[in-house]
């Protein structure tokens, strides 16, 4: 095979500025548009790694050492001895490849395939991986875990069956890696388009998911594979862009995390600022802080650019207020639109919620983030987020799912509402049995599957009705650390930067405070919680206005039936919602389940089983929502994404500016096709 040029963005490789390679993107609109510029992004982050950065001594060493050899190729050439060092640790055997050390193999084999370790040791680590790992359970063509480690690992497994090829003996089974990897390939990428994902807006794990279609995007030989990477890095890209506010990303997250703040910003918004600055988010100090800004060398490395039409999303300069409602698929992306989410970007905040049917009794829902609100920056005051969740998993963070929690959102107003019914008890323990049996099959199928138990055993299908039911009649806000409530008996006001917010019980006795949290409380079968409502703070004179307006919203229990409440908003639109206590909930399978006793390559089918979960009282998760009267529900086959300047549905992502500039990728038949005006660049 002959010698390949990198296919990786160029910053100062050696002191020497290389030539940046064409891209499909319209990547001049979007470095134009980017404040101090992409490149000036990826040097800086390219020089704090390379020059500062020091691995952590954990079991998983490629995953934070990998990136570190990426760096300082790229920033001191291909002779640099500590990436050698870094290298040979893993041609020493004394590490094992899987899941995140794979995609940083990929990118360095990729990019770097005549630095001299590299050469040294391909074919060494090509065999340790196609053949004598390949009955690994996380191999990179059939092994098993989490879509994040799905998407690392069989875009790593297609890079390195194309790396294989150069060698007779490996060609047999590279050959039908690739055929196999290609096929998955294809057929997931369209599967985003009329879908989404699973691991959806995560701030932990989104950035897993992206860096191995950078790889692809950057490294495969196969066009067709291009494009399916291409494509879904627009995918990712646009609802990063949705989502991304001031640096923090906001609304609800399917696998998310606590971590609140300017200070601690996860890999997903390390990725972001990559890709769509502002550059002086970085100024800040603490910036580059713990190790999450390391795996964004993948984006700073890559010739992928986000569609310039992005831009004017991701920064917020869209005429407000916009609304979306957007559609998730369940975690296999076998079902369209298990649950439904409301977006809204305002001038001073955003604010989005997940309506979702999930029960929250299983621990895979440990990571889901309901409703978060964020207010934007303000002068030299970094973004807030707010937040809030029933106390049964915790008491001190809103992380997470749990049974009698209820949330939905109407424009710029958020209801939690949290129920523990009279028989708690008894539905916990049907739970319980219902879900001992269902994990006994799932490790049964994976002996049969695999000839061995889960590696991570007690954790596979992990624990059922964790929390506590003493604790779960809590219904909390978490504020952020420096905000100052005003408490009034049932109701808190907030100013938040540019953001004004309104916090009314509704248990109906005062709001109590404790730290940092607002919380309210009900006896068994009553409602406790929240209507939080926010508010621009530009829409009144100060804060005492505001105030004012506020105490003319009404907040009145149905006098017919106690779990439907009326309430009216700032705007003085009639709203009522009513807690489900009745029907059929169901949770997520992030660990597959059981039902199948063969190893896959792909994991989105139907044959992944879970129990036939409890229906009928108290077993309901989906609230309803009325507006002056009317019943409001999701509409029967709604859009993956809807809202001004973007959308998907029927496979058709569309980008729009408010320069009028568009960007479609249409992927409704077997290849994306990609159109944009003005038109990018060729290939």
């Amino acid at each position: 095979m002959a010698k390949r040029l990198p296919r990786i963005l160029s910053f100062l490789l050696a002191g020497i500025p290389l030539a940046l390679p064409g891209c499909l993107n319209g990547s001049a609109e979007a470095e134009a548009l980017s404040g101090n510029g992409f490149s000036g992004r990826g040097e800086d982050l390219i020089n704090q790694i390379a020059s500062n950065y020091k691995p952590v001594d954990y079991h998983d060493r490629g995953k934070y050492s990998f990136p570190l050899v990426i760096a300082r190729l790229t920033r001191f050439g291909e002779t640099d001895a500590r990436s050698a060092e870094l290298i040979e640790e893993y041609a020493s055997g004394e590490y094992d490849f899987f899941h995140f050390p794979f995609v940083g193999m990929a990118r360095i084999l990729g990019a770097f395939p005549e630095a001299p370790p590299v050469a040294a040791n391909r074919k060494a680590f090509l065999e340790q991986i196609l053949i004598h790992d390949a009955d690994s359970q996380f191999n990179a063509l059939t092994g098993e875990g989490t879509e994040n480690h799905v998407s690392m690992s069989r875009t790593s497994g297609y890079i390195f069956a194309q790396e294989a090829m150069r060698y007779p003996s490996l060609q047999p089974t590279a050959g039908k890696w690739e055929r196999l990897l290609r096929e998955w390939i294809l057929d997931w990428s369209r599967r985003v388009y009329h879908h989404g994902t699973g691991e959806w807006d995560s701030n932990p794990y989104t950035a897993y998911n992206v860096i191995g279609w950078l790889n692809l995007h950057d490294f495969a030989e196969s066009a067709a594979v291009r494009r399916a990477a291409r494509a879904v890095l627009d995918y990712y890209a646009a609802n990063m862009a949705l989502k991304m506010t001031d640096g923090l990303l906001g609304g609800p997250e399917s696998r998310g995390s606590t971590r609140f703040g300017p200070l601690s910003r996860t890999a997903t918004e390390y990725l972001a600022w990559i890709w769509f600055g502002p550059g002086h988010l970085a100024d800040r100090e603490g910036f580059f802080k713990a190790n999450e800004y390391i795996q964004a060398v993948h984006a700073a490395t890559s010739s992928y650019r986000p569609p310039g039409a992005l831009m004017d999303l991701a920064r917020k300069r869209l005429p407000t207020p916009a609304l979306y409602h957007n559609t998730k698929p369940d975690y296999l992306l076998t079902k369209k639109a298990e649950s439904y989410e409301t977006f809204l970007i305002e001038e001073a905040f955003t604010l989005g919620t997940a309506r979702t049917p999930h029960g929250g009794w299983m621990n895979t829902a440990y990571g889901n983030i309901n409703w978060k609100l964020v207010a934007r920056a303000d002068a030299d005051r970094p973004p807030v987020v707010l937040s809030g969740n029933g106390g049964m998993k915790s008491m001190d963070h809103p992380r997470g799912r749990n049974p009698f929690d209820q949330f939905l959102q109407y424009r710029s107003t958020v209801v939690q509402m949290t129920r523990v019914p009279a028989e708690a008890e008894a539905i916990e323990e049907e739970v319980r049995g219902l879900f001992e049996e269902w994990r006994k099959r799932s490790r049964n199928d994976f002996r049969e599957r695999w000839g061995r138990r889960h590696l991570f055993h007690e954790s596979h299908i992990s624990d059922a009705a964790r929390g506590d039911l003493a604790k779960a009649r809590f219904s909390i806000l978490h504020l952020p650390g420096e905000s100052a409530p005003l408490i009034e008996g049932r109701r808190a006001f907030l100013q938040l930067n540019r953001t004004y917010v309104a916090v009314l019980s509704l248990s109906g006795s005062p709001l109590a405070r404790d730290g940092n949290r607002l919380m309210d409380k009900a006896p068994r079968d009553a409602l406790s919680g929240f209507v939080i409502e926010a508010a621009n703070a530009s829409d009144y004179e100060d804060f005492a206005d505001f105030r004012t307006a506020s105490k003319a919203s009404l907040l009145e229990t149905d006098p017919e039936d106690p779990l439907k409440v009326h309430y009216t908003t700032l705007a003085g639109e009639e709203i009522a919602f009513r807690y489900a206590d009745s029907g059929k909930w169901q949770e997520m399978i992030y660990d597959w389940g059981s039902g199948v006793t063969e190893r896959r390559i792909s994991f989105n089918t139907t044959d992944w089983t879970q129990p036939d979960w409890p229906q009928g009282p108290n077993q309901g998760r989906l609230p309803r929502l009325w507006v002056e009267g009317r019943l409001r529900q999701p509409p029967p086959d709604p859009p993956v994404l809807d809202g001004p300047f973007l959308s998907l549905s029927g496979g058709i992502l569309q980008i729009e500016d408010t320069d009028g500039r568009w960007y479609k990728v249409d992927y409704s038949g077997d290849r994306p096709v990609f159109r944009a005006q003005p038109a990018p660049s060729s290939d």
